[in-house]
């Protein structure tokens, strides 16, 4: 009969054929349903019978019913046997998908990915807003004027009073007055400073040549800045020392 099989000698009846097989008329054994199709049914006559494996689902030899593919993995056709996995730069985090989704920028995604793994960027470094991880030659060395904490931490500007004039660093160095940064009696101002051109002279000082000066007795200055000049005293009143402020 079509749809059973009978595989022993001087029988009277037939077996009947299970899911994820056929039986073509005269079968001698039920045959599987090949791979990238599934018999969700008993008593299937030809191969033909047995059901295309939808898409986002495989299905093996003798399947029968399909399976969804697994997160990581997709099936963007029928009839697959087997699903692929995610190429590099993708993900899918659900079962029975289609396609993979963009890894998208700071994040990188092995082959196969289920999930997105955030960058990871050393000290000193960081990932560019619109740039893909995929390993440490992704990172940029901080730039001049600023620090990195690394991971996926941009670049942070140097606070006021701190500067920093080299590329990849972890931190800002404090512009202490008179120190080696700025020089004598001058001090940073600006926030992120880069280069000894954003020193001012402190207060009670004003520029002179390539240096500061201290102002004159009967002159001051207040606040710390590149004034070539200090300011007389008014009124018959006159500073105690030089360097008034």
């Amino acid at each position: 009969l079509p749809g059973a099989f009978q595989d022993k000698e001087g029988k009277t009846a037939c077996e009947g054929c299970g899911e994820g097989v056929y039986c073509p008329l005269g079968s001698s054994a039920a045959l599987s349903c090949p791979s990238g199709r599934f018999g969700n049914e008993s008593g299937l006559l030809t191969e033909e019978d047995c059901h295309k494996c939808p898409a986002g689902s495989f299905c093996g030899t003798g399947s029968e019913q399909p399976k969804p593919c697994f997160p990581g993995t997709f099936a963007a056709n029928r009839s697959s046997p087997v699903c692929s996995q995610c190429p590099e730069g993708t993900y899918q985090e659900d079962p029975g998908a289609t396609a993979c989704d963009v890894c998208g920028a700071g994040y990188t995604c092995p082959a196969g990915s289920s999930n997105r793994i955030p960058a990871s960027c050393n000290e000193g470094s960081y990932l560019p807003s619109e740039g893909s991880f995929t390993n440490q030659s992704d990172c940029v060395p901080c730039p001049v004027s600023t620090w990195c904490a690394g991971g996926q931490t941009p670049p942070r500007n140097c606070s006021a009073g701190t500067y920093q004039d080299a590329e990849g660093q972890t931190a800002c160095a404090e512009c202490t007055v008179g120190g080696d940064f700025c020089g004598q009696h001058m001090q940073c101002i600006s926030n992120g400073a880069a280069h000894d051109g954003q020193c001012v002279c402190e207060a009670g000082y004003y520029v002179a040549g390539d240096g500061c000066t201290e102002c004159d007795n009967g002159t001051y200055k207040t606040t710390a800045g590149n004034e070539d000049e200090c300011t007389p005293c008014t009124g018959y009143k006159t500073t105690l020392n030089k360097g008034s402020t």
